[in-house]
């Protein structure tokens, strides 16, 4: 606060420099996830950052990196960045890994040696609510009898996927699985 003022002047100012890039240039906004902790956990939802930022700006791709999906609801992901993508007529970019802060799943009660397992499984559930056809899912974590899910991404067949890869080889993996 010494610094940056309160949360509020501090997400504010961080607009304004985000659509000021925008004008500088810049290609793409990526908004980072963090949770309980000053550094980042300002930002625990990329895409509420993203959504406004999609009003504030025309051209720059709108990113997520990362989302860290196994801390979410894969149904509850797949509406807000459809959302966004929409609002910002097709200009979202949908960052995904496990994250690296042990101290999210402990706060969250999420067990992390699942964390591969669920975001897996996570992925596959908001590819299948973004094609804009009911479906059903029966896996470890989530069953879904004829579900569909609105609104479907401006994107087709979806927006583009990014996976974050850094120490384990298991996402390296999903990454060339996935395309």
């Amino acid at each position: 606060p010494d610094v940056d003022g309160s949360a509020g002047q501090l997400l504010r100012r961080w607009l304004d420099l985000l659509t000021e890039s925008e004008t500088l240039g810049f290609d793409s906004l990526w908004a980072n996830e963090h949770h309980f902790d000053a550094y980042g956990g300002i930002i625990p939802s990329p895409p509420t950052l993203l959504a406004a930022m999609s009003q504030r700006t025309q051209r720059v791709r709108l990113g997520t990196s990362i989302v860290v999906l196994p801390l979410h609801s894969p149904i509850e992901i797949a509406e807000q960045l459809a959302m966004v993508d929409l609002m910002s007529n097709g200009r979202v970019e949908f960052g995904i890994g496990r994250g690296f802060v042990e101290f999210d799943y402990e706060r969250l009660h999420v067990p992390r040696e699942d964390s591969n397992e669920r975001m897996r499984e996570e992925l596959d559930i908001i590819l299948k609510a973004w094609s804009g056809e009911p479906f059903n899912h029966r896996g470890r974590f989530y069953q879904y009898e004829n579900m569909e899910v609105w609104p479907k991404p401006e994107q087709q067949p979806h927006p583009p996927i990014w996976v974050s890869c850094a120490r384990s080889p298991s996402s390296f993996a999903l990454a060339g699985e996935k395309g």
